[in-house]
C-alpha cells in the first residue's frame, strides 16, 4: 500500500510540475566545449544513481526532456531508510562550482522525504551543464550530502556533474 502511495504521489507531483512550471527559458551558449555530450531528446530518459556519503546508492535522479521542459526527478528507494531534506539542481552555461550547491539556481528546502520534481525550461538545440545535489538523512538521524553520479567529478571534495545537449526539434 505504501509503494502505491509513493507512486501516486510521484504522478501527482509530475502533473503539477507540468502545469506549474515556469516557461521562462534558461539562456544557453551556442558553444559546445564538450566533444561528447549526453544527448537528451523526448525519447530518451537518463537515470543516474543518487549517491550518499560518497559510496551508498540511496535512489535515483531521472532526467526527461519533452516540449522544451527538462524534468528532474529525485527518488529515494522505497526500501531505503534515507530521506530528502533539501534538493538543489544546477542548470547553466558554465560548469557548476561544487563548493556552493546551496547557491544553485534551483532548490527546494522542504521536499517530500522520498521524492522531488523540478521542471526547467530549456531551449531546443542548446547545451547545458547539469548537477543534482541533495542533503539527506538516514533513519538514525545522520545527515549526509548526496550527488547524482555523473560524467565529471569535481576537482575538490566529491560530487559529479555532466554536459547535456538537446535536439533542435
Amino acid at each position: 500500500m505504501r509503494n502505491i502511495l509513493y507512486v501516486l504521489f510521484a504522478l501527482i507531483l509530475s502533473g503539477l510540475c507540468i502545469i506549474s512550471c515556469s516557461k521562462d527559458p534558461v539562456s544557453m551558449s551556442e558553444a559546445d566545449p564538450n566533444p561528447n555530450p549526453l544527448m537528451l531528446d523526448c525519447k530518451t530518459i537518463i537515470i543516474k544513481p543518487l549517491i550518499a556519503a560518497q559510496h551508498e546508492s540511496i535512489g535515483t535522479v531521472k532526467l526527461q526532456y519533452e516540449d522544451g521542459l527538462l524534468k528532474v526527478i529525485f527518488w529515494i528507494d522505497n526500501e531505503s531508510d534515507w530521506s530528502l531534506l533539501t534538493t538543489h539542481v544546477y542548470v547553466g552555461t558554465d560548469e557548476p562550482q561544487k563548493a556552493s550547491p546551496g547557491k544553485f539556481p534551483y532548490k527546494n528546502e522542504n521536499p517530500d522525504p522520498k521524492s522531488d520534481v523540478y521542471c526547467i525550461s530549456v531551449q531546443p538545440g542548446t547545451c547545458i551543464w547539469f548537477a543534482a545535489h541533495a542533503d539527506v538523512q538516514d533513519g538514525s538521524g545522520n545527515q549526509e550530502t548526496a550527488w547524482a553520479d555523473d560524467d565529471y567529478e569535481f576537482k575538490q571534495g566529491w560530487g559529479w556533474y555532466c554536459y547535456i545537449c538537446f535536439p533542435a526539434n
